[in-house]
Parts: C-alpha cells; sequence; structure tokens
C-alpha cells in the first residue's frame, strides 16, 4: 500500500508479475535501505553470498538486480544511490556498513556503477567513535555521510579518498537523518522519544552546521530509509513541519512536529492514510 500525505490517501500496489516463490525469493528477508524518485533499494544479506542487491520500483512493478556484494561479517548497513534514473549510465550505488573492533568503529564503502562487474570496497578506519547513521549521494559521486554524534564525513567515488567536513553536535541526536535538497544539505536531529527536533544546513564555506528556525513554506519527511525536503507553498498542514515515520514498540507512527512552534503537532499519530503496524516503511516519491 502507497500512501499520500499530500492528499491524505492511499494506492495500491499493482501484483508483482511473478510466482510467489519468486516474490519470496526477493523480499522474503530483504530490508529497504534507500528510496529516491520512485525507486527502493532493497539489500537481502546472506551469509554465504554477502548481500543481494536489487532495485524495485512499486509503481511501475519493475525490478532490476545489481551484482551481490561480496561476504561480509557485520549486518548493519546504510545504502543509497545518486540518480533519479538508476538505469543511467551514471548512476551510482553506495552501502556503507559499520562494524565495532578494538575500541572503534570501522566503516567499510562498497560503490557500483552501472556498468561496473563489481563492487569496490575500501575500509575507513580512522576516527570512528559511532556508527554510521545517515548517508546521500550527489549527482557528482560525493557521499556524506554522519555518525551518531553528528560529525560529518564525505566520501568521493570516483577517487575513493574521503575526509571529515563537521566535528560533532552536542544535541539530542538519537535519530540522525541526512537530506538533500537543491544543492544544499541537511541534518535533522531528534531525542530518542522524537518529542524534541533540531535542524541544521551545512555551510561549506565556514565548515559547519548552521541551525534552521524555520523550514519557511517546505516541509521534510523523514525516515530511515530515505528523506526529503520538498516545497509546500500554501499548504499549511505541511509547510514548516516534520513528518517523520517512527516506531514505538513494533507499531509506526507518524510523527508531525512544528519547527517553529517547538512541540509536535496536535494530531500527531492520527492520520487515517498510514496505518499503524509492525510492517518496515518509508517515503517514497512518484517517478514523474
Amino acid at each position: 500500500m502507497i500512501s499520500d500525505p499530500v492528499h491524505k490517501r492511499t494506492h495500491a500496489i499493482p501484483n508483482f508479475p511473478g510466482t510467489r516463490g519468486e516474490y519470496l525469493k526477493y523480499f522474503g528477508n530483504s530490508r529497504v535501505c534507500g528510496s529516491k524518485c520512485g525507486w527502493l533499494l532493497l539489500g537481502n544479506y546472506k551469509s554465504y553470498i554477502g548481500i543481494d542487491v536489487f532495485l524495485y520500483c512499486p509503481f511501475t512493478n519493475n525490478l532490476i538486480r545489481l551484482p551481490a556484494i561480496s561476504p561480509i561479517i557485520y549486518y548493519y548497513y546504510e545504502a543509497t544511490f545518486s540518480s533519479s534514473n538508476p538505469t543511467s549510465p551514471d548512476c551510482v550505488f553506495v552501502f556503507v556498513y559499520t562494524y565495532y573492533c578494538l575500541g572503534q568503529y570501522i566503516a567499510g564503502f562498497s560503490t557500483y556503477r552501472n556498468g561496473d562487474n563489481e563492487w569496490r570496497t575500501k575500509i575507513l578506519d580512522g576516527g570512528f567513535k559511532h556508527s554510521v547513521k545517515s548517508l546521500v549521494c550527489t549527482e557528482k559521486g560525493v557521499c556524506y555521510f554522519v555518525l551518531g554524534c553528528g560529525k560529518l564525513g564525505a566520501f568521493h567515488v570516483e577517487s575513493q579518498e574521503w575526509s571529515w567536513l563537521v566535528d560533532s553536535l552536542w544535541i539530542p541526536r538519537d535519530h540522525m537523518h541526512l537530506v538533500e535538497s537543491n544543492g544544499y544539505l541537511f541534518l535533522a536531529a531528534c531525542s530518542f522519544d522524537y518529542l524534541k527536533w533540531k535542524v541544521f544546513r551545512y555551510a561549506e564555506n565556514d565548515r559547519g552546521w548552521i541551525e534552521q528556525q524555520s523550514l519557511g513554506d517546505k516541509a521534510l519527511f523523514v525516515s530511515m530509509y530515505g528523506s526529503y525536503l520538498r516545497p509546500a507553498v500554501g499548504d499549511t498542514d505541511l509547510a514548516d513541519k516534520i513528518f517523520c515515520i517512527c516506531y514505538y514498540i513494533n507499531v509506526s507512527q507518524i510523527i508531525v512536529y512544528s519547527l517553529k512552534d517547538g512541540k509536535q503537532c496536535e494530531n500527531s499519530g492520527t492520520y487515517d492514510w498510514i496505518a499503524n503496524d509492525s510492517l518496515q516503511k518509508v517515503w517514497i516519491e512518484p517517478p514523474y
């Protein structure tokens, strides 16, 4: 089921064209790890092959398989891709895994560009005191990633070089969400109970985060698997608000937070266009 927050209605997903066995092969143990322009990036961890990777568009039922990532010993990973069209030769896919070893976290970046024979993996082991919480990949092939402490880094897919851009943020930071919008990079951070949010914009010249007091005529949609900042001109139900898919004791809800007022909206969690259940949920944009 696809829920539309703008028109507050739901749309049925077309039936999967394959057999039940084919459906279970792809979706049985897979989880969504990225979303962009109508496509979902999914990973299915299998100890004997690593991660089986594929793309799926629920609007068209199109499915694209990518090469599997070589076996790894750590399960936790984040992923994203750079282009609105995953079939474009310039599209770059990025999987990031972090694991704890000898008192620090170590991150592995696996990258794949359409047309490559296999994934390239580079291990980064400097300054990772927390795990990677969120990442975005730009059209230029730069992958920005943020740690649980708010520390921001950049990984260049082509050269495989990387660097730190911003040191830690001392803010409520149990949940971190990076968002790219019109060439700007934003960070939405909130406490464990989703009661207090802060939004920052990355200032490249100052190499630092600048706190935003308002979203203006925009709405921010955040989830663990994809976040978006979108225009909401003239729509008071959406403008200057954060819509977050959150989880409470195996039940997912929509929490709506007014950045201007600094508090949750009164109708938060009561939208009838999304089911409150334990199923995994993600924001997704229509591919048109």
